[in-house]
């Protein structure tokens, strides 16, 4: 007996399955749909209001029954570079091959790989991903309405290799700026059916985040999202993450409540936030746009919460903020956070479309402990000040500057109320003068009311018009500076108060002596009553080594 495959009835059942095979290969040859990519074209033209490009058109019947599109491409409009919005490199359709000779194509399935979106805005704040009908125009008119496709549902679509970009196209400099960019996004798209009156809301998928990083031209490095996934379903989105910037970590919830209008709701939380580290991150290399209204959209908006917020030398703590991100700024405000056993608060802005990411803050400080605070600044100092400290400021530094520090700048008010500062080692003259009034020089801690004054922050240096202390046993007024090297620079007129009575003639003589008894000596035989002295004074040295000095004749004060 001939062995099976000998046999004539399989060799005649392997001839017909080589034949249909290869009617199968020729017919999309044969069947040409190719010419039909002029009419989809026009067609998808007027629902778009674009022009779109398809490079070519195949029917396959195997593996199975698809349309294979070969690089396919929704360019921008007027008023925006020549280019694409949408750029996607092949698309098969799956159909069932039954339908083919129907009025209503049955999609089984399709597949996009490659897909670039590039999202821009202008000058006039226009969008080149607006597919809204121009004004004036009439979208119910014959003539521009879109025949309806054959196509109701799609029960599965695959998108794989997406890259999303976003930047500011300037027409006068026919440039585009760009702002970030988004990869690594891989997703699976159940259930379209294009017959609903809102197609988004048939959209049912999971976008896994563990391989999407996201760039910018300001950050030197991409945030990578670790883990985490979010859910499309009813026309909504929502998940969690875990995102890192460098060394930095952070948890995450995400919202969009509609995709029709994406905006994003959010919290984001991390352990600590190192301010140096960021700005380590910060400061690419692109260069910024010219200012304008484009890029302002909203998309996000949210909650921040910081453990430990390091400005070094400075940790501060339980950081809360209400947090709004732009295309082209982002926004703290208001926050909140705890410093040295006080409170402080404000609004911080961040201009994100210049590559020196301006930053502005507005803050209001209130009830720090100045012992603590000095400690932490200049630990192992003589750091004798005490008292509470509120101010009032507003702050403005380019983070990604080589030093930020160095660039900050600022102004506004503070108080420093309820303390002591250290005593005065007086010496020499003002030793003499003190006994020829019978006041009581201070030495050790002087308690004061308030000390209070303006300061404006430039060249690394915080100078201050007027500083007024106002306290039971000193007064004073002063100006000049102190550096974020501590030093200082200070100059001004104290006012030392007495006991009342002046000494003898003769005390006077034998005790007053040199340059400062000869000056007082015949003020005081005129004014025998003395309430205390004027004192012109400097302070130089450093925050740990301050130096005090007299820097001309007391002026005695008589009782009236």
């Amino acid at each position: 007996m001939a062995a099976w495959y000998k046999r004539k009835l399989v060799l005649i059942a392997a001839a017909v399955l080589v034949l249909i095979l290869g009617v199968l290969l020729i017919l999309p040859y044969v069947l040409d749909i190719d010419r039909y990519r002029p009419a989809i074209v026009e067609q998808l033209e007027k629902a778009t209001g674009r022009d779109v490009e398809i490079e070519t058109l195949r029917l396959h019947f195997l593996p199975s029954t698809h349309v294979a599109v070969g690089s396919f491409r929704i360019k921008n409009p007027s008023g925006f570079p020549e280019g694409d919005t949408l750029l996607v490199e092949s698309i098969s359709i799956g159909v069932a091959l039954s339908s083919l000779l129907g009025d209503n194509i049955e999609v089984t399935s399709v597949g996009l790989h490659g897909v670039e979106l590039n999202l821009l805005s202008n000058e006039q704040g226009r969008t080149n991903y607006d597919f809204s009908p121009p004004r004036g125009g009439n979208p119910s008119s014959k003539e521009s309405a879109p025949s309806a496709l054959p196509v109701s549902r799609i029960d599965s679509i695959a998108v794989r290799d997406v890259t999303v970009t976003s930047g500011s196209f300037f027409s006068r400099q026919k440039r585009i700026f760009p702002s970030w960019s988004l990869t690594g996004l891989d997703l699976d798209v159940r259930g379209l059916d294009l017959a609903a009156a809102d197609p988004l809301n048939s959209i049912e998928t999971t976008l896994d985040l563990s391989r999407v990083e996201l760039s910018s031209p300001s950050l030197k490095e991409p945030l990578r999202f670790d883990d985490g996934e979010i859910t499309v379903a009813g026309g909504a989105a929502d998940g969690d993450f875990t995102a890192a910037l460098g060394k930095l970590r952070a948890d995450g919830t995400v919202k969009v409540a509609t995709l029709a209008k994406p905006v994003a709701d959010f919290t984001l939380k991390m352990n600590e936030l190192n301010t140096n580290e960021l700005a380590a991150l910060a400061g690419g290399a692109a260069q910024a746009g010219p200012a304008s209204g484009g890029g302002g959209n909203l998309l996000a908006r949210g909650s921040v919460e910081v453990g430990s917020l390091v400005v070094p030398p400075l940790t501060l703590r339980n950081f809360k903020g209400q947090t709004r991100i732009y295309g082209n700024r982002v926004e703290v405000n208001p926050f909140s956070l705890q410093i040295f056993n006080g409170r402080a608060g404000g609004g911080l802005t961040l201009n994100t479309a210049e590559s020196s990411m301006p930053a502005s803050l507005g803050l209001k400080v209130e009830g720090v402990d100045v012992k603590t605070a000095l400690n932490a600044l200049n630990p192992g100092g003589k750091n004798d000040l005490t008292g509470t400290f509120e101010s009032d400021g507003r702050f403005g530094v380019p983070l990604t500057a080589r030093d930020p520090l160095a660039a900050l700048g600022g102004q506004g008010t503070f108080a420093v109320r309820n303390g002591t500062v250290p005593g005065v080692n007086v010496r020499g003259a003002m030793t003499e003068v003190a006994k020829l009034i019978q006041m009581e020089v201070p030495q050790g801690a002087i308690p004061f009311d308030y000390i209070r004054g303006d300061f404006r922050i430039a060249d690394q240096r915080v100078h201050n018009s007027r500083v007024e202390m106002m306290g039971p046993k000193l007064e004073a007024t002063a100006s000049g500076s102190f550096g974020f090297d501590q030093t200082l620079n200070y100059s001004g007129m104290g006012t030392v108060k007495g006991s009342g009575t002046a000494q003898t003639e003769q005390q006077e003589s034998g005790g007053a002596r040199g340059l400062f008894g000869r000056v007082l000596g015949s003020v005081v035989k005129q004014t025998m009553n003395i309430s205390g002295a004027r004192v012109p004074f400097a302070v130089r040295g450093t925050f740990a080594d301050p130096k005090f000095s007299v820097t001309g004749p007391p002026t005695p004060i008589p009782i009236r």
